[in-house]
């Protein structure tokens, strides 16, 4: 009795897809958003410097535990994605927002490195990551006409995270100091579990295949029932044309059911998908079989190697090489959040017109490298300040692009919760090993040339997608 009136309270909403409350689900998944990469990406280079003070360590593993932070969320991913898959976006961002509040707020209890890395870089990275994954897709249930757009206002949102956090955490770090800072960042990762809490899907995607089912299985009784019919008018019919007949009705038959099963209910599919039915194995396989993903996993290894070593040693580059202090490096990459909006804004722009997303990403990983060598020979503030708002932009259409490219890579719903999942493990392939070697780069020869390093591993990014853009193009010109 009691579990039926919480149903009855927490009764999923009937809507459909890109109408009513799935603009809701799109401004709930925005603001946590803002607060899972939104943070993470805006804090490292400031906790880079704070774990030097705090702890006593050097650059090499302070920048450890900024790196494992991200290589947890990535390495994470496909565990999330099969999550998603198994208990519903629902119960996989709720879990995720608690897995995030306690490890950022125990924290606060950190003495030594390596309880901020048990905290911080793995028990909130779980819970970042699990949350990542349910917020991306939500919006691929929710959404297909508008699709882009969603995926770039959520973008939109979230750097609006990368613009607040750098400034206000620092804020915090200078007034509270390391501890309380942590303890106090903690609370406002509470949003994950409020918006987990309003995560529904559409109802004609949860019961399509349904409905389907049922259909279908309602037009086998009526044809089945005619060609009993048809049977016994044939008996009256000589013996010579039996045969002819019974092939004929078994033709009627199949053409109506393979038609049926084609087109859907109505003749209608909302998107082309295989079902709730489809083996997670199996769609795991199809993805793993084709050379273009591994091509675009190789991509997203690259780039990330460029994002996460530029979001952990930017803030001791500009400290120790330009000579500028704590808060003026943390301004800079708020200028750099806030130049990625300019990047999101670009990728809702285009979000209606027909412009293959495997080409933007090309082009912005393209940009964003050059951007970032640029950055390496800054020789002031100002200079800095001008970089790091184009790297800002390419960052921003990039991060917007994201769900864009995975969602035509992936090629059917079902398959873009699993694809996002192995993209973020091969994100964290490329955080864990490549921002670590940047930091030994930095450590050796300077902080100068772990940027350099961090932009060529974007240049070498976007040769990786070229094999793919040249036969997509190839195949839209026949």
């Amino acid at each position: 009795m009691r579990m039926n009136r919480f149903r009855a309270v927490y009764k999923s909403p009937t809507y459909k897809r890109d109408k009513g409350y799935a603009w809701f689900v799109l401004l709930m998944s925005s603001l946590s958003s803002s607060m899972h990469f939104g943070f993470t990406t805006a804090i490292l280079g400031n906790l880079t410097l704070v774990h030097q003070s705090y702890f006593g360590v050097g650059l090499q593993l302070s920048s450890l535990i900024g790196t494992l932070h991200l290589a947890v969320i990535f390495f994470f991913g496909p565990v999330a994605s099969v999550l998603v898959k198994k208990l519903g976006c629902r119960v996989t961002q709720v879990c995720g927002g608690i897995f995030a509040v306690l490890g950022v707020g125990l924290t606060f209890f950190a003495v030594k490195p390596w309880h901020a890395i048990v905290f911080f870089s793995i028990l909130s990275s779980v819970g970042v990551s699990n949350v990542f994954v349910a917020t991306s897709e939500i919006l691929a249930l929710n959404f297909n006409e508008y699709k882009y757009l969603a995926f770039s206002l959520a973008a939109l949102v979230q750097k609006a995270g990368v613009i607040v956090n750098p400034i206000a955490s620092q804020v915090l770090f200078d007034r509270f100091g390391y501890s309380k800072a942590m303890a106090i960042m903690s609370s406002f990762h509470v949003i994950h579990i409020l918006a987990g809490i309003f995560f529904f899907q559409p109802k004609e995607h949860e019961n399509l295949e349904g409905s389907l089912k049922e259909d279908v299985g309602e037009r086998d009784t009526n044809l089945d029932k005619f060609a009993h019919e048809v049977g016994q008018s044939n008996k009256a019919l000589d013996m010579n044309g039996e045969d002819d007949s019974k092939l004929h009705e078994k033709d009627i038959i199949d053409e109506s059911r393979a038609g049926k099963i084609e087109n859907g209910v109505d003749g209608i599919l909302p998107i082309r998908s295989e079902g709730k039915t489809s083996d997670v194995r199996k769609n795991f396989k199809h993805l793993l079989c084709s050379p273009k993903i591994w091509a675009y996993l190789l991509n997203a290894s690259m780039w990330n190697v460029n994002t996460s070593s530029f979001q952990v040693l930017l803030n001791d580059f500009v400290v120790h090489h330009i000579q500028l202090t704590e808060q003026e490096a943390a301004f800079g990459v708020t200028i750099a959040g806030a130049a990625s909006i300019g990047g999101c804004v670009f990728i809702m722009l285009v979000s209606k017109v027909r412009v293959d997303r495997v080409i933007i990403n090309f082009g912005c990983t393209l940009f964003l490298g050059i951007a970032t060598i640029f950055i390496a020979f800054s020789s002031n503030k100002v200079m800095f300040y001008i970089l790091a708002a184009v790297c800002g932009i390419g960052q921003g259409a990039l991060i917007a692009n994201l769900l864009g490219v995975i969602t035509d890579m992936a090629g059917d719903v079902n398959r873009v919760a699993l694809l996002l999942g192995l993209d973020l493990f091969a994100e964290g392939t490329g955080a864990l090993g490549g921002t670590q070697l940047a930091s030994f780069i930095s450590d050796r020869a300077g902080e100068q040339y772990g940027i350099i390093f961090s932009g060529a591993t974007a240049l070498t990014a976007s040769l990786a997608l070229l094999p793919v853009m040249i036969c997509r193009i190839r195949q839209r010109s026949k």
